[in-house]
């Protein structure tokens, strides 16, 4: 939330000028990068705090002018941990070219080597209290929670910052308070119930979608805004609505629905098209069993033929209309004009995956060595 001109990245918040970023907070033109905060012109980098102007780092912590370091606090113009001078540092750095995605491939492989030699954390976060997980910050009394920050009293709660008394909560936060079963909740939410994607000042909403601006008081409601007292976004006046709440309530009780979510037959997605393959992967079987639709490849989709030149600089904005193929899936894709002047503007390489395969590549990042 709160992000400016930022490109194919996810769970950001107050970030500006990021591209290709996962699970970033208050940091500005950072390139591939994930679980980073306060950072600013950093690439290639995961798990670092306050850092600048550095390039492939992994935990770091108030560092600058770094490139290829692991576990460093407060240092500058170090070179795969090793300590040089200012004028020894820049000309290493000018010995590099990471547009060039040759020289970055080759670059990636000799990180890759170096990090390993490094133990891992068990966990990742920082100003925890009576809280279990990862990749906690400033949490309170948070218990099987993950990617949470500066929030309190959650339970089995995903990807939320600036929550409070929640419980499966998934996606979201800023000022929300009991949320119960539901995602995408937020942006001053108050005691909501079993709902997916509703925010800006709405309160006491069950089984909703879509609803903001002010709704309240709403049950079973698509699309509302400042409406109040509405069932399946129905008007009823705050004494209809009282009467017959309960008993809405009271026959889904009675065939096992209240107390639920969304029953699978409702995702407008099918299962391997949404972020559950990517958390829970299933096979088209299971997920058939399960109630959930499968999409079927499509073998008449269009292929990708087109190569990339090795540098964004060799690109002209004619080249923008070819269609390019996925190094993982094989499917189609393009580089639009404002990637393209991004790569150009900052000396970076240019992808070989597909936008959402790159994000894919992130998430893995949080659960593998």
């Amino acid at each position: 939330t709160d992000n400016e001109d930022c490109m194919f990245s996810q769970w950001m918040w107050r970030c500006r000028d990021c591209l290709d970023c996962v699970y970033a907070f208050d940091s500005e033109l950072c390139f591939e990068c994930s679980d980073i905060r306060s950072c600013y012109n950093i690439k290639f980098s995961e798990h670092c705090e306050n850092c600048r102007n550095s390039s492939f780092l992994l935990d770091c912590r108030g560092c600058s002018d770094c490139y290829g370091c692991v576990g460093l606090e407060r240092a500058s113009f170090c070179f795969f941990n090793q300590q040089l001078s200012s004028e020894d540092y820049r000309c290493k750095l000018a010995e590099i070219n990471l547009g060039s995605f040759k020289e970055y491939s080759s670059q990636q492989a000799n990180f890759q080597t170096f990090r390993s030699g490094f133990p891992l954390r068990h966990s990742y976060g920082r100003s925890n209290e009576n809280s279990s997980g990862n990749f906690l910050y400033n949490t309170k009394n948070c218990f099987d929670s993950y990617f949470v920050s500066n929030s309190q009293d959650t339970i089995n709660c995903l990807g939320l910052d600036n929550a409070k008394s929640s419980i499966l909560q998934a996606s979201y936060g800023d000022d929300s308070e009991l949320v119960y079963l539901s995602t995408g909740i937020g942006d001053n939410a108050y005691n909501v119930k079993f709902s997916w994607e509703c925010w800006c000042n709405v309160s006491d909403l069950e089984y909703c979608m879509y609803c903001t601006q002010g709704a309240s008081n709403c049950f079973g409601c698509i699309g509302v805004r400042r409406a109040s007292c509405c069932i399946l976004n129905k008007q009823y006046s705050e004494r209809e609505y009282e009467e017959l709440l309960p008993r809405v309530k009271a026959h889904m009780t009675a065939n096992a629905e209240y107390g639920e979510f969304f029953p699978a037959r409702f995702s407008p997605h099918a299962y391997n098209r949404s972020w559950a393959q990517q958390f829970l992967p299933l096979q088209a079987e299971e997920c058939r069993i399960l109630g959930f639709r499968w999409h079927e490849q499509n073998e008449a989709c269009p292929r990708g033929e087109a190569e990339l030149p090795d540098t964004a600089e060799e690109v002209r904005e004619t080249d923008l209309e070819k269609v390019l193929r996925c190094s993982i899936t094989g499917k189609p894709y393009r580089i639009t004009k404002r990637e393209l002047e991004y790569y150009q503007r900052n000396a970076l390489p240019l992808p070989r995956q597909a936008p959402l395969e790159r994000i894919k590549l992130k998430h893995k990042l949080f659960w593998l060595p």
